[in-house]
């Protein structure tokens, strides 16, 4: 519903609005922060590209070469969150997530209501629709067969196979229940075919299967396949043939597999053996109906190619180079008779070079780096990429090892070899209307979309997309934010000392550097906040590169190492230190091993040392006098310790392990008994006995029980079933106890998202429904009736007792209501309307009293308020502004506890209404004792009742208006229309 208290913030802004503060002003650069535009396609004479603004998130937008027709196609997920999934150490790519079928582009895309979905689109914003509503649905490409799409969606630690005819309806499931740790590494078509690979779990090999679209005709081609390197590579479709490379591992050997398939079966083309040692990089590439396949070992500095025509007796090696001292490897380019590619020279320099196909001659075309400089790690960055403009026309970009990032121009010949100076950075580029269109950088609005002639001369700034600054430095991406005694401590970078610990003094109204751990612009990272006694206890990088871990009181003489202990970089993440016996535990690895220690004071004790045992931990809770945590390594399974060496141990071999919580002196969580089995609710008091499942929920499948809390002796939870998708259930302990609680989106329709998966490592993100918070005993939550979209829903545990408080965002689109936080009898929280963008709300448990507390940004855009704290009943807050960025907020009290002077009230009414000359207006139960009438734009407007409470609204303009009454000291509103 509209909120009036919205429209009173905008009519009185010093009532309410001049309650804000901003508290820092803190960036660690100038400039804006870009949009990033990237993954450029052409669909009907338009050219689309994913970008990301402060308004919209990470969305597609389209473009017809103009700059006033260039906007965003949709905003999919209305606000600021973003629609196209962004995993970490991946960006999505449009031609993946994106296909063509029957001149109609479809894509993946996530509304945040119903999760990764199909949608399709003509180009423009009205035909751009969601087509699918597929319950515990993850698609993460689409692939063209024929007349259908195909596509792989997770599951848990099972990969199922989908197809669409681009209908909901004709989007049905293929086959299920196919065992991966991960999700699939390769999707293609051949022969009207799909065709994919995906690892197996525990065996680090792969499977390659195909599938013409009926469950019968999905089965593996090739199983137990090792990688090239760190998967399976070389995928080219050719001759109606797949090719694609494997390796073959014995103890003393390794080979090269060459396979092909026609989607029926599998042959081994050629057997090559090689060293050991691990292929780093490699391609493939299509020239003169001949296939090359290329090789690079970073170690050796070896590079070497291999061509084939799909025979034994065709495969054969064509160029292999070992240099003597390090040099940049590119992709395999062509000119359309000739193979193209950087390697080494006769000089050991690296050079752009052209290998003749029928008489396999290399020649130099230029020398581009003389002594280029080897980076420490290779990874598949640090390449040179060769990439096509259009036909006869070449950018070669430079490796990220380069102190600076280079771009040459090229046509294949030495003479029209030559740099780009005029442009200092390129990201990604396209070709359309005989312009290049791409990605550019300056300091002042970061990476933004830029145009230029084919040999990019005369680049010009095309469309500032995101013009956002910089503000906190989020840390990791996990902004660090707590409270202590009268102060918020923070990690922070001001662009001079680092990201490193701050804080804000509310009795001084101040905020500072607390101390610069890692002196100068390095970064300490100040991360694993956690509260105690009076202090922060908190990891740290030192000078030395070391994590140690820090005490502070707030105060730069009160911020010290608790202990000269020196642990690996990567020893501490998210929920590795805990409260247990008036300790803090925490896992980190020392020497190569991994080990349970307790900081007891000013000092860090040793309580089990795991040896080599690999200790992946993600979450450590305590329950009861024990202390539990799981490992997500290989080696897996659910551990417990009592804070002793020998109470500290495996209690039982589990996977995919999430959701630890305490509840009744015990700890549930999901979990599956093998890898890649069902995932189902399990509870362990410690013992291997007592490490049980509590209910096998989804009977043949996994119900994948997530959301776990403990609220009024109940455990409650969302978990999916087939008969009515995700739900919420709760559980005393016992099977027989464990039910659903409610079925709020009727039908297989959930009423909660899964949560998004990463791809890249097979981990759960956490997403932003949900998000229990207590008060005046009942839980909040978010959910999504159907109806309503996600919005703000309580339950006191009984069915009955689970409503929807507050339809805040009218329509089927929710506000999606976020980071809910309670404090003395309120709770507030962010949410977003049409009107208003996300901002901070308020409830007291009512719709009448659900209300939007702030606006810090007028209008529709969003100031996105998060880490909502309290300081003697002060409220603080994070926002964001386009010209400070995410900035320390406080509202203060006097607008607080004042929201409730400006009620509608039901009391009043106003009659008739619309009315066209004479409104009249009455109480039931108060004298009204004066009244005046606001217009939208926040003026009084003259009015004089007569006797009988009837007022004269003839003379005013068509629109809405409030009635504003004062009686018996209440203020009261009523809206009215004045035809």
């Amino acid at each position: 519903m509209k909120r009036l208290f919205l429209l009173l913030l905008f009519l009185f802004p010093y009532t309410v609005l001049q309650a804000q503060q901003q508290l820092t002003e803190i960036t660690y650069r100038d400039g804006n922060g870009g949009s990033s535009p990237e993954n450029f396609i052409e669909f009907n004479g338009l050219m689309f590209f994913i970008a990301n603004s402060k308004s919209e998130g990470k969305e597609i937008w389209v473009s017809d070469g103009t700059k006033e027709n260039t906007q965003v196609l949709k905003d999919v997920y209305p606000g600021p969150e973003s629609s196209i999934f962004d995993y970490f150490l991946s960006s999505p790519i449009l031609e993946q997530i994106s296909a063509v079928l029957n001149n109609k582009l479809y894509f993946i895309a996530n509304d945040g209501q119903n999760g990764p979905q199909i949608w399709v689109t003509d180009g423009t914003r009205q035909e751009t629709k969601r087509i699918t509503n597929v319950p515990n649905f993850h698609p993460s490409r689409l692939t063209v067969v024929g007349e259908n799409l195909f596509m792989i969606s997770k599951k848990g630690d099972l990969l199922e196979v989908w197809k669409s005819d681009g209908t909901n309806d004709g989007t049905v499931l293929v086959k299920g229940d196919i065992p991966s740790n991960r999700v699939a590494v390769i999707e293609s078509s051949v022969n009207n075919l799909f065709v994919f690979a995906h690892s197996i779990p525990m065996a680090g090999g792969y499977n390659v299967w195909r599938s013409d679209g009926s469950e019968a005709g999905t089965f593996p081609i090739l199983q137990n396949l090792q990688g090239s390197a760190s998967g399976l590579s070389h995928f080219i479709e050719f001759q109606n043939e797949l090719y694609f490379v494997a390796r073959k591992n014995t103890q003393d050997s390794s080979s090269l597999l060459f396979l092909k398939s026609n989607g029926l079966n599998a042959i081994v083309i050629k057997e090559v053996n090689i060293d050991q040692e691990w292929i780093d990089f490699e391609d493939v590439i299509k020239v003169n109906n001949k296939l090359y396949f290329s090789f690079y070992k970073f170690e050796s500095n070896h590079f070497f190619i291999w061509e084939s025509d799909g025979t034994a007796q065709g495969t054969r090696k064509v160029h292999d180079e070992t240099g003597g001292k390090y040099f940049i490897p590119s992709n395999l380019s062509t000119d359309g008779n000739h193979l193209i590619f950087t390697s080494k020279n006769i000089n050991e320099e690296t050079a752009l070079l052209r290998l003749k196909p029928d008489t396999y001659e290399l020649e130099e075309i230029k020398t581009l780096v003389t002594d280029p400089v080897k980076p420490y790690f290779f990874s598949r960055f640090d390449i040179n990429d060769i990439q096509k403009i259009k036909l006869g026309s070449y950018l070669i970009s430079f490796g990220n090892s380069q102190d600076q990032k280079k771009y040459w121009k090229t046509d294949f010949s030495t003479a029209n070899t030559s740099p780009i100076t005029n442009i200092p950075v390129i990201g990604a580029f396209f070709h359309y209307k005989n312009q290049v269109y791409f990605s550019g950088y300056s300091e002042a609005i970061g990476y933004e979309l830029w145009n230029a002639n084919l040999d990019f001369t005369n680049p010009q700034l095309f469309a500032d997309i995101n013009t956002s600054r910089y503000g906190l430095q989020k840390n990791f991406g996990r902004f660090q934010f707590t409270e202590l005694n009268d102060k918020l401590l923070f990690s922070a970078d001001d662009g001079v000392h680092g990201n490193e610990l701050w804080t804000y003094n509310s009795s001084t109204n101040t905020s500072h550097l607390v101390k610069d751990i890692f002196i100068g612009e390095n970064s300490s990272g100040p991360s694993n906040f956690i509260s105690y006694n009076n202090s922060l206890y908190f990891t740290a990088n030192n000078e030395n590169g070391a994590r140690r871990v820090w005490k502070s009181d707030g105060t730069e003489a009160g911020t010290t190492m608790i202990n000269d202990l020196s642990v690996g970089f990567n020893a501490f993440t998210r929920n590795h230190m805990t409260f247990f016996q008036n300790k803090i535990l925490f896992i980190s690895e020392q020497g190569g091993n991994h080990v349970l220690f307790a900081i007891n004071g000013e000092n860090i004790e040793m309580i089990k040392n795991f040896g080599e045992y690999i200790m992946n931990i993600e979450e450590m809770v305590v329950s009861g006098n024990k202390v539990f945590f799981y490992n997500l390594s290989s080696q897996g399974g659910i551990w417990v310790s009592d804070g002793t060496e020998m109470g500290s141990f495996k209690i039982k071999d589990l996977y995919s392990i999430r959701e630890l919580t305490a509840f009744n002196g015990k700890v549930f969580f999901s979990a599956a008994k093998e890898q890649g089995g069902e995932i189902e609710l399990w509870q362990s008091d410690g013992t291997l006995e007592g490490t049980k499942m509590v209910k096998d929920i989804g009977m043949g499948y996994s119900s994948e029980p997530d959301d776990l809390v403990s609220f009024n002796e109940k455990l409650i939870f969302t978990t999916y079933t087939e008969e009515t998708g995700r739900e919420f259930w709760v559980s005393d302990g016992t099977a027989e106890s464990t039910v659903q609680l409610i079925d709020i989106n009727p039908g297989r329709k959930a009423s909660v998202l899964t949560k998004d998966y990463n791809i890249i490592t097979s981990l759960y993100r956490p997403k932003v429904v949900v998000g229990y918070t207590e008060l005046n005993g009942f839980l909040y939550f978010t959910a999504n009736d159907g109806v309503h979209g996600t919005e703000l829903w309580r339950t006191d545990g009984t069915p009955a007792g689970t409503t929807l408080v507050s339809d805040i965002n009218e329509g089927a689109y929710g506000s999606i209501p976020r980071d809910l936080t309670s404090h003395e009898g309120k709770l507030y929280f962010s949410a977003y309307t049409e009107e208003s963008g996300v901002e901070l709300w308020i409830s007291e448990g009512t719709d009448a009293t659900t209300l939007q507390l702030y606006d810090v940004i007028r209008g529709p855009e969003s100031s996105l308020p998060s880490h909502i704290s309290f300081i003697n009943d002060e409220i603080y807050f994070i926002a964001e502004t386009e010209n400070h960025g995410r900035q320390l907020w406080k509202g203060g009290e006097d607008s607080v506890t004042g929201i409730e002077d400006w009620l509608e009230d039901d009391g009043l009414k106003v009659y008739p209404n619309p009315t066209s000359e004479y409104l009249m207006f009455e109480h039931s139960d108060w004298r009204i004792q004066q009244v005046k009438i606001v217009n939208m734009q926040g003026q009084t407007l003259s009015v004089q009742p007569d006797a009988t409470n009837k007022i004269y609204v003839g003379n005013l303009p068509s629109g809405m208006y409030l009635l504003i009454a004062e009686a018996d000291d209440q203020k009261l509103v009523k809206k009215f229309i004045k035809e």
